[in-house]
């Protein structure tokens, strides 16, 4: 994905968008979420699970589970 002129990996893309929700929804909540859960097409296999847990896990998301939906 190229996103600012520059090539991205999508699995970033998502772990931004994953922080970005988890920060409004602590804002709204008053406090942090205790455990963040990422749903993920069933056609994916453990790979693309394992990237997407190793940028998630890079971008800060201290807890999280992976579930396909």
């Amino acid at each position: 994905v190229y996103a600012g002129g520059r090539a991205v990996p999508a699995a970033d893309l998502v772990a931004a968008a994953v922080v970005r929700v988890r920060e409004r929804a602590a804002e709204q909540a008053g406090r942090p979420d205790a455990w963040t859960v990422v749903t993920v097409p069933p056609s994916w296999a453990g790979h693309r699970w394992a990237v997407l847990a190793a940028a998630l896990a890079e971008a800060g998301v201290p807890r999280f589970s992976l579930v396909s939906s």
